[in-house]
């Protein structure tokens, strides 16, 4: 469900870049980094949860 979610607002984001008005830059670097946010945020839940796993920690409840 979480992966699913991230998907939809990581599409939402990027055809929100793409399809910004040529000479609206604002709004096309805003949709822009709400992307890279998302792809940031993702990567380090799965950095953190590899580290988990590796070290042998269960995550708390």
């Amino acid at each position: 469900m979480f992966n699913l979610m991230m998907d939809e607002l990581e599409a939402a984001a990027i055809n929100g870049c793409v399809n910004a008005r040529l000479s609206d830059h604002e709004s096309r670097a805003a949709f822009a980094a709400e992307a890279r946010a998302i792809r940031n945020f993702r990567g380090k839940l799965k950095f953190l949860t590899g580290q988990v796993k590796a070290e042998g920690i269960g995550a708390p409840a």
